[in-house]
């Protein structure tokens, strides 16, 4: 009975996530009625099982402690997370703040298991729901306010700066290389959610990896920070990374409270995981750290990529150091 009603629940707010999906980050912090109203459907499920449904709320999402579980926050926060680099790859949300928003979705938890036992009658339980709702709102409105202020203000955060999906033959056909080309094993560096790329190359019988912070956990892929992961010496054969760690890096750089430090340390650690021969891939170019590489330790190959004359990365780029950055790079390991 339990797993039938947390079930239901998720669904619940799976459809809702997906409902909210297209908004923009923007409307999440101006009080919205359609954010506050629950659906005829789920409203007729809360009244037909309000018994089931507030012993799972109170009992079967508890640990030992008494406390809301572990994954039952991730759950929440890993898919708001989720909403918000859709809307804005670009915005840091550290450890401490992705613990903040653990604690938002608690107290969501209480109120609304608060929500469902004073609500008596369907009109007064949707009344009940609303006010939580709107009061949850308002929470996640000021937590976006304090992520203006470790993000370079509002003015970023609400920038709309949207990833983008590439087929793996896009991919691969940028990079001037083929799929049989690529050296073994291969690290697949920001595979994104679905992992285009890194499932292609498996399905060719290439040994791949895939790592993102988005990604969905399953044999080939694993979601972490590339920060996080252990980037041992000589282990890879080739690391692709179509339009990430070096959009990533061009951004850091750019931004006035960025850390390109961080990058500039990853950067080389992992021309250090390359094998001999091996090969880094990535776009758009850094070209301030490829001019910096020793020619007799790295071979640096650059393929042009047009771009509309208006794009914004490259021409913010362009006016701070006068170069283009609108190419494809391969990184070769002597």
């Amino acid at each position: 009975m339990t797993a039938g009603v947390e079930q239901h629940l998720c669904g619940e707010a799976a459809a809702r996530y997906r409902a909210f999906a297209p908004t923009s980050l923007r409307s999440l912090t101006v009080p919205s009625p359609a954010f506050c109203t629950l659906s005829d459907s789920f409203l007729d499920y809360l009244e037909s099982r309000r018994e089931a449904v507030l012993h799972w709320l109170t009992v079967g999402t508890r640990d030992a402690s008494g406390r809301v579980r572990r994954d039952v926050l991730d759950y929440f926060a890993e898919r708001t997370l989720r909403y918000f680099h859709q809307r804005n790859q670009f915005i840091v949300v550290g450890s401490e703040a992705a613990d903040d928003l653990r604690d938002v979705y608690e107290l969501f938890v209480h109120r609304f298991a608060e929500g469902v036992q004073a609500g008596r009658g369907r009109g007064h339980l949707a009344e009940s729901l609303g006010d939580v709702m709107a009061q949850h709102q308002a929470r996640l409105a000021a937590y976006v306010r304090d992520l203006q202020t470790s993000n370079g203000g509002g003015d970023f955060i609400f920038a709309e700066a949207v990833n983008a999906q590439y087929t793996p033959q896009l991919q691969l056909r940028l990079f001037g290389v083929e799929a049989e080309q690529l050296r073994e094993p291969i690290l697949d560096l920001g595979c994104g959610p679905d992992a285009p790329l890194t499932m292609y190359l498996r399905r060719l019988g290439k040994a791949v990896v895939g790592v993102d912070r988005t990604a969905q956990a399953s044999e080939g892929t694993f979601k972490a920070d590339w920060f996080d992961i252990a980037l041992e010496a000589e282990r890879w054969g080739a690391i692709v990374s179509h339009m990430a760690f070096s959009t990533h890096f061009l951004h850091h750089h750019l931004r006035a409270d960025g850390h390109p430090e961080r990058y500039a340390r990853l950067y080389l650690d992992l021309l250090a995981a390359l094998k001999p021969g091996g090969s880094l891939f990535y776009t758009p170019g850094l070209p301030f750290m490829e001019n910096l590489l020793p020619t007799e330790r790295y071979i640096v190959r650059r393929r042009p990529i047009c771009l509309p004359d208006t794009s914004p990365l490259d021409a913010a780029f362009a006016h701070h150091l006068g170069t283009s950055v609108s190419y494809a790079c391969r990184i070769a390991k002597r």
